[in-house]
């Protein structure tokens, strides 16, 4: 249910230089001027907005990017960002090219009560602090095709040091006997297996047969 009660826009114009545009551009017009010069830019923009309790997402209910984030159309040929626009009105001044940021972590978003603004590295640490961020590292269980963890190839590390078989391993995993074969000969898994101790063991096939050789 939306309520009826809208931030307010004065009429003042922040002359400040700011970065504005949909994809972040120095040379951007400001928001605030085109919200300035066009009354019923924010009723437009509100209009598109879910408004729900103080505390709750306000959802963009319009156009969006791939990512989620809202697109408004501010003027003709002029989209931006929701959430910035959103930023803008409700707080009656410009970002001055800083970046706006969401504590719900919900790129459609438009409550001013879940943005605040940031430089690009405050957004990256959000992103680490909340566990958004996909590590540099794709090897072990860090790849995100991993069946394993590093704790349960320490496990199957131990049962071929007991000398247990392949499909005995697997059985207990749910990983074929082959993933095992390869645990065993060192083709995956090598370094974390080497860290509980595992040399791997090359299969060697047998030389051939010598041509008369008597068996």
């Amino acid at each position: 249910m939306k309520s009826d009660t809208q931030p307010c826009l004065t009429n003042a114009i922040d002359t400040r230089p700011a970065a504005e545009s949909f994809a972040p551009c120095l040379t951007a017009r400001p928001i605030l001027s085109y919200l300035t010069a066009d009354p019923n830019a924010a009723s437009r923009f509100w209009g598109k907005v879910a408004i729900a309790g103080p505390d709750d997402c306000w959802d963009w209910t319009a156009s969006k990017s791939g990512k989620g984030y809202g697109n408004f159309k501010i003027a003709s040929f002029e989209p931006r960002q929701a959430h910035r626009v959103a930023w803008v009105i409700a707080n009656q001044r410009d970002t001055d090219g800083l970046l706006v940021r969401h504590t719900c972590d919900r790129p459609s978003c438009c409550n001013p009560a879940h943005l605040l603004l940031g430089t690009a590295k405050d957004n990256s640490d959000d992103k680490f602090s909340r566990g958004r961020a996909r590590s540099s590292r794709q090897d072990g269980e860090n790849n995100g095709h991993a069946i394993l963890t590093t704790e349960q190839v320490g496990q199957i590390v131990a049962a071929l040091k007991a000398g247990e078989g392949n499909q005995q391993i697997a059985n207990r995993f749910p990983v074929s006997d082959s993933l095992v074969s390869r645990i065993r000969t060192g083709r995956s898994w090598q370094k974390e297996a080497a860290s509980f101790g595992w040399q791997p063991c090359r299969l060697v096939a047998p030389p051939p047969a010598r041509k008369g050789a008597i068996s």
